[in-house]
């Protein structure tokens, strides 16, 4: 059970005993929202139940958990990239160059240069149904050194 009023470091240290034990995966889950009841906005968290529901083999109830993450925490850029790679491997290429748009928006308004080419580069291998998913890397660049 966790304390609410829990410190940061407390939280992420239960996180990282949760990783290194040999949980099942769904007391894993059980553990990640019973910290989400009490700070619902944790993007630690959100993101390790979607991560977790990707080891399972639910890529549905992941894509759900990215939303939420992205919806309470919209500058947590590893929320937009592991979703964008979930649709783009599920072939859900128009709504993985949404995601990629807005993870780019998001990786530079916090300046994560390196999500940035990431995203730009799976954004580039993603076929060409949709001409805003290009140039964005350029436009970031140009906006830096401008």
């Amino acid at each position: 059970m966790i304390a609410v009023g829990c410190h940061p470091k407390a939280i992420v240290g239960f996180l990282a005993s949760l990783i290194r034990s040999n949980i099942r995966a769904m007391d894993k889950i059980a553990a990640l929202n019973e910290i989400l009841s009490l700070d619902p906005a944790n993007a630690f968290a959100r993101y390790g139940v979607a991560m977790e529901y990707l080891s399972q083999n639910n890529p549905a109830a992941a894509l759900e958990a990215f939303d939420t993450c992205i919806q309470h925490n919209p500058d947590y850029v590893p929320a937009y990239q592991m979703s964008a790679q979930t649709l783009a491997k599920l072939g859900q290429s128009e709504q993985a160059i949404d995601r990629l748009n807005s993870g780019i928006a998001a990786a530079t308004r916090t300046s994560n240069t390196h999500a940035l080419s990431e995203m730009q580069a799976l954004l580039d291998d993603l076929p060409l149904t949709d001409p805003r998913h290009k140039s964005n890397l350029f436009f970031y660049l140009l906006h830096l050194f401008a």
